[in-house]
């Protein structure tokens, strides 16, 4: 499984394009910079196999409460710079004001906070909590997928792509049941639309 681009682009393409701009840029917009050209490339138009990586997919063994959900969830895209700390609390901000709005269905829930500057690149995160956790509202989640949105629209496709996957019972039994990050990552690659 591989992140594909439109026109025969490569993600190492582009890293050479940017590292070649590196002197011309500042290092807090690289990131931005980076995002553009690729939205360029592509149309503004991303599936699901361009923004979700194997370091965002995880199998978490431990129980915890739902504000832990979102952190352990969010803490891969945290690692590598893709959000800032603001966009969880932000997340878990939401949740506290609306309640458990981003229930997609039985056992997966959707974590995304509104646009502003604390996202750096477009991703999606996976996380498989093999103890089920209790949201607001007495929903059992034991799959949280974090958005991360850099606007209002080209995370469109490749969301619409997760909620087909999470539409086949089979794909979320076999995702839950996962052992490990790897074999979760199998998983949900099977599912990936051609």
């Amino acid at each position: 499984c591989f992140m594909r681009y439109r026109l025969g682009r490569s993600v190492d393409e582009v890293d050479g394009l940017v590292e070649r701009l590196r002197p011309y840029l500042h290092r807090d917009t690289e990131l931005r910079v980076k995002n553009e050209i690729i939205s360029f490339l592509m149309g503004g138009v991303y599936r699901l196999a361009d923004i979700l990586k194997p370091d965002y997919v995880q199998v978490v063994g431990a129980a915890c409460n739902w504000q832990q959900a979102i952190q352990r969830s969010a803490k891969p895209l945290l690692a590598d710079g893709t959000i800032e700390e603001s966009y969880v609390q932000n997340m878990i901000d939401l949740i506290s004001a609306y309640g458990s709005y981003s229930y997609i269905c039985k056992d997966v829930y959707l974590a995304h906070a509104k646009v502003n500057g604390d996202v750096h690149r477009l991703a999606l995160g996976l996380t498989v909590f093999q103890k089920p956790v209790l949201f607001p509202g007495e929903k059992r989640v034991q799959i949280v997928i974090v958005l991360c949105p850099m606007d209002k629209n080209s995370h469109f496709n490749a969301f619409k792509e997760m909620v087909g996957i999470c539409s086949q019972p089979a794909a979320i039994m076999q995702m839950i049941g996962a052992p490990g990050s790897d074999k979760l990552w199998e998983t949900i690659c099977r599912y990936l639309p051609e």
